[in-house]
């Protein structure tokens, strides 16, 4: 690690890296460009066993990069670019495999750029991009999307360990967009959503885009058919602006927010039934009685969610 360039080693450094890493050249030459020395290589790097700690935790059995590039006297990072391919990523437990990309590095303008990534994912797709300033004001911009992921398989996946059994299905698309600085958590925001489509939801996941997921039993005796959550977040923070859980006999719709520090959750739900009269005088007061048919609010930890009955404000109105 200390024989890394400064500026690569403050990226890495707090992922807390581990493996074995292999490097094979398989051309190196040595030019002298105005009387600086520049060195041009091509060659393949292998990682076996790699992990991640910190505070993005994952493990691979094998990552391998083809790379070629050059490096001119004086400058920090080499220019480089090279492919590479990942097998069994486990990012919280869910599997990748597999998973490609692109790297290319460019000394003049300090950055570094992981695009064309691609992943199956629970028999869907995983696609991404992160691009990193490395320099005097290191900040990065990372876009992910999921697209057709198989929510019983992926609620199931615990890898290395077997999988679990899971009532849950549907079919997930979601995309997460995320800004900050390196040197500084307190400036990362993002934002994304995620749909949950041809579904039965028996436990309902409250899905923080590829970062959380809290299974939270609610009082619902029917399965869920489809789920929209949008959301934003700041540092720590995650304000989920719209949740909707959607069946055939009710429907939970609400907001709220998780920190990703504490795992502390405060979301305020309701329920409403998506049918209604039609008598106007009557139905006014049905639809006022149908928004409000069950207020929720869920406290607690993503592990251990606590969910309570609020008093329905139709019921309290008379008496204020």
């Amino acid at each position: 690690m200390q024989a890394l360039p400064s500026p690569a080693r403050r990226f890495i450094q707090p992922l807390d890296p581990h493996g074995a890493l292999y490097l094979t050249l398989s051309s190196l030459s040595l030019t002298v460009v105005k009387t600086k020395s520049r060195w041009n290589f091509t060659g393949n790097l292998i990682i076996s066993h790699a992990t991640t700690g910190g505070w993005f935790k994952t493990s691979a059995d094998n990552a391998a990069v083809s790379l070629a590039g050059r490096w001119l006297q004086g400058q920090s990072v080499p220019d480089v670019v090279g492919r590479f391919s990942l097998a069994n990523l486990a990012v919280g437990g869910k599997l990748i495999n597999p998973l490609s990309g692109r790297i290319i590095t460019d000394a003049d303008s300090q950055r570094i750029t992981i695009d064309q990534v691609k992943g199956d994912v629970a028999g869907g797709t995983l696609q991404g991009a992160v691009r990193l300033n490395v320099g005097k004001n290191a900040n990065y911009k990372a876009d992910f999307s999921l697209t057709k992921v198989g929510l019983g398989r992926m609620l199931s996946e615990d890898y290395p360990r077997p999988p679990q059994p899971t009532h849950n299905s549907g079919l997930v698309d979601a995309t997460l967009h995320l800004v900050g600085k390196l040197a500084n958590s307190a400036t990362r925001t993002g934002r994304g959503n995620l749909t949950i489509s041809k579904a039965s939801l028996f436990n309902v996941p409250l899905a923080m885009g590829l970062m959380q997921i809290a299974t939270l039993r609610l009082p619902i005796s029917r399965a869920f058919t489809h789920a929209d959550l949008k959301y934003s977040l700041h540092h720590n923070t995650v304000d989920f602006s719209n949740i909707s859980l959607l069946s055939s006999g009710i429907n939970v719709v609400g907001g709220g927010s998780l920190n990703i520090h504490t795992h502390k959750l405060n979301i305020h739900m309701q329920t409403e039934s998506p049918n209604g009269t039609r008598l106007p005088i009557i139905g006014f007061f049905f639809g006022l009685a149908r928004a409000q048919l069950l207020q929720i609010w869920i406290n607690g930890t993503v592990a251990h969610p606590k969910v309570h009955a609020v008093p329905l404000r139709l019921m309290t109105w008379p008496f204020e």
